[in-house]
């Protein structure tokens, strides 16, 4: 019988994760500072006409699916990850049309089970860190601790942080895809416009999110966070630690938040210097 019988004694189900509380941190004014910055007329101008990273054509297997997409470095601070553009093909066309003629409950069943026929456009493929670099330690350690990151964070994917596809094999080297989220780094001229009540806040948010799952941050850099929109997503989780206790997350959070305020407000004054942020 599939039916599931319950004891007398059996112990209740374990209560959802209580929400880790937010910390106050201090103000970190430069005497002088505006409070808050903007992007200048030229920046803006000059974004718009910035030319994109030279694109290539990339391909790699995704289960059960040869995947083929152009591809090109978000940045020049990340050689191992490329924002993808994917190829449809005629397969994954008719594949589309058949799934949607099923009952609903069939369709979400199918779109589980074979998400390598229903992936957005628009990617983000990150593969692991070439060699063993002392500074971040062994890429195969860090890819698997991001992996595991994503799986105990399923109910944030989408939300705080990128949806997870699955794994991939990419140039003889390991490699994820993940959800194109758009926004801006807070380490870019664009994301270094908040203020620092809402910098603190939103920050806040994302890190209370990540802890009440059991996943602490541990590497507390601007350009680990993205800003979209109204909120604030880590978008990089190789180094984070599982299951600490309140009092080290709340720790940790503190050191964290602080640290950031200092490197967020230390970058905002040379992008003002630089002449990328002006006064709002």
């Amino acid at each position: 019988m599939d039916d599931y019988i319950v004891l007398a004694n059996e112990p209740p189900p374990p209560p959802p994760p209580k929400p880790i509380e937010g910390v106050q941190i201090p103000r970190f004014k430069i005497p002088g500072e505006p409070e808050r910055y903007r992007l200048p007329a030229a920046a803006i101008e000059g974004a718009r006409t910035e030319r994109l990273p030279h694109p290539k054509t990339v391909h790699f297997r995704f289960r059960t699916r040869s995947v083929s997409a152009t591809g090109a470095f978000v940045d020049s601070y990340h050689p191992n990850v490329l924002r993808l553009r994917i190829h449809p093909s005629s397969a994954q066309r008719v594949i589309g049309l058949v799934t949607n003629l099923f009952p609903r409950r069939i369709c979400s069943f199918v779109k589980s089970a074979f998400p390598e026929w229903f992936l957005p456009d628009n990617l983000i493929l990150k593969k692991e860190r070439d060699g063993k670099e002392d500074e971040y330690g062994d890429p195969d350690e860090l890819m698997d601790m991001e992996v595991k990151a994503y799986k105990k964070l399923k109910s944030l994917q989408g939300i705080v942080i990128p949806n997870f596809y699955g794994q991939v094999r990419f140039n003889e080297a390991r490699a994820i895809i993940l959800q194109d989220i758009g926004g801006v780094s807070l380490a870019e001229p664009a994301g270094a416009t908040l203020d620092f009540d809402t910098f603190s806040t939103l920050l806040q948010e994302c890190c209370c999110a990540l802890q009440s799952c059991g996943v602490t941050p541990e590497d507390h850099q601007l350009g680990n966070f993205v800003l979209v929109e109204n909120k604030i997503m880590a978008v990089d989780l190789e180094m984070v630690s599982f299951d600490k206790p309140t009092e080290y997350t709340r720790t940790s959070m503190w050191n964290g938040i602080t640290w950031m305020a200092r490197l967020y407000r230390d970058r905002r004054a040379y992008l003002r210097k630089q002449g990328l942020l002006e006064a709002a």
